[in-house]
């Protein structure tokens, strides 16, 4: 009570309370006007001494804080309660009056003085920055120092793996006693649309406006503001992002074991621990589910397209154009190997991307693929024979024929210009590999007579 502030409410607050103490009585009011004047002047004699502390200067009193927070519960819980029945108070009148009022509570906020406000705070700070494009940063390096100072980081860490079990546990109890009223959780659940469809229409009436300007501004408005994006700060971030990779592989190596990084190590310990706690029968099941939603998803496009010729159309071309746009890419792509290196260094760099295959790898992934489906066949004799026996046996006879002679026909008769450029050398290779000789097992020998009596017209034996 010997605070300025405290001081000051005082002397705003005693006239209207004596207002109120007399009312209408003129001896109530003779007595309380020299009261009300003793009091002002002796409130503003003692705050012009100088000596009277400030608000602030209550938090040095160590029994400040401790006396104060056995009334602000009851505070807050009376102000809680206060406004609690003026909500009731409006929500009992009629709907005309409590838009009035709610009208007349935002009307009554001066928004042009807010706006006027930000403004000032906006030319204010824009000054500063002239003269000090840091001032802010040079001005608060200080508070962040002693923020990080005396911080205990190893106490916040304390803090949060201590309370990591604390936490689930007062999920799992906001849940449980969630789920005590079904119905207040399907009311919640009844948010997700209309929040999706608020979402959804903001975007659009976002959008709108801007659809209204002719073309040319707005390619000129958003071209503008790509080039106003600092490239070289993306830049600059890909380059720690590089950097920051380019450490990690090289750390990986450096502290695992000789020729095992630890990264791979790491990576395959986690993921243990993670498949050691999921059900696999479960998680295969859904995921059968999600191809099974997946398949049902096209189907349902599929009629959508049925009913949408048009689309179905753009579609259909679309495949070709993405083919198209893969083929120009491959152009540019080749152009500027031609543009750029001349042929020694194309060869080079080819050289190097082919020493980066090891043949010996593919040659060793060819046999085990080959190992595994004589296995196959082994375990299986007819597995393949038998499908590719019932997808032939389903093919309709002429329409396949019928494809297959007019596409030869049409592939003929596109090669037949350079045909005298390209067949001499492939029949020649194929003659070289005919004349390879044998093996010793005598399936050489066998393969070409039994070609040669095909060619003859002899019966094959």
């Amino acid at each position: 009570m010997g605070t300025d502030e405290f001081r000051d409410i005082m002397e705003a607050a005693l006239p209207e309370a004596a207002a109120l103490w007399a009312g209408k009585s003129r001896i109530k009011k003779a007595i309380a006007v020299p009261v009300v004047r003793g009091f002002e002047k002796g409130l503003s004699r003692e705050k012009d001494t100088g000596n009277v502390p400030g608000f602030s200067a209550l938090l040095k009193d160590p029994s400040f804080i401790p006396a104060v927070s056995r009334y602000v519960p009851s505070l807050v819980n009376g102000i809680m309660c206060f406004m609690g029945e003026v909500m009731e108070e409006i929500n009992a009148r009629p709907i005309e009056e409590k838009s009035d009022i709610l009208r007349g509570l935002l009307s009554g906020i001066d928004s042009e003085k807010a706006g006027e406000l930000c403004t000032g705070l906006g030319r204010i700070i824009n000054s500063v920055h002239e003269g000090d494009p840091v001032f802010f940063t040079e001005i608060l390096r200080g508070k962040v120092r002693g923020l990080v100072a005396g911080m205990d980081f190893g106490e916040l860490k304390e803090l949060a793996e201590g309370s990591r079990e604390d936490i689930s546990a007062l999920v799992g109890m906001i849940n449980e006693e969630l789920w005590k009223f079904p119905a207040k959780v399907l009311c919640l659940f009844s948010l997700i649309p209309a929040a999706v469809n608020i979402l959804v229409s903001s975007a659009a009436a976002a959008i709108a406006p801007v659809n209204k300007l002719a073309p040319d501004i707005l390619a000129d408005v958003m071209l503008s503001l790509a080039g106003e994006v600092g490239g070289e700060n993306i830049g600059k971030l890909i380059n720690e992002v590089s950097e920051l990779v380019r450490k990690l592989h090289t750390g990986s190596a450096l502290i695992g074991d000789q020729g095992r990084p630890k990264l791979p190590e790491t990576v395959s310990f986690l993921a243990g621990n993670v498949l050691g706690s999921v059900d696999t029968e479960l998680l295969l099941k859904a995921w059968n589910c999600v191809d099974d939603i997946s398949e049902q998803l096209g189907g349902s496009a599929t009629v959508l397209l049925e009913k949408n010729p048009g689309l179905a159309r753009e579609m259909a071309r679309r495949r070709f154009r993405q083919a198209g746009a893969v083929v120009r890419k491959w152009n540019r792509k080749i152009d500027t190997l031609e543009t750029t290196f001349s042929d020694d260094e194309i060869a080079g760099e080819l050289e190097r991307a082919i020493a980066e295959i090891d043949p010996q790898q593919c040659a060793d992934s060819v046999n085990r693929i080959c190992a595994v489906l004589n296995r196959v066949h082994d375990a299986k004799p007819g597995l393949l024979k038998n499908a590719m026996t019932q997808a032939v046996q389903s093919l309709d006879e002429y329409e396949t024929g019928e494809t297959f002679r007019r596409i030869t026909g049409d592939i003929v008769g596109s090669l037949k210009p350079v045909a005298p450029e390209v067949m001499p050398a492939v029949v020649r290779g194929f003659a070289d590999l005919l004349r390879a000789g044998d093996n010793g097992s005598g399936e050489m020998r066998e393969a070409l007579e039994y070609l040669r009596d095909t060619l003859n017209g002899k019966e094959v034996r």
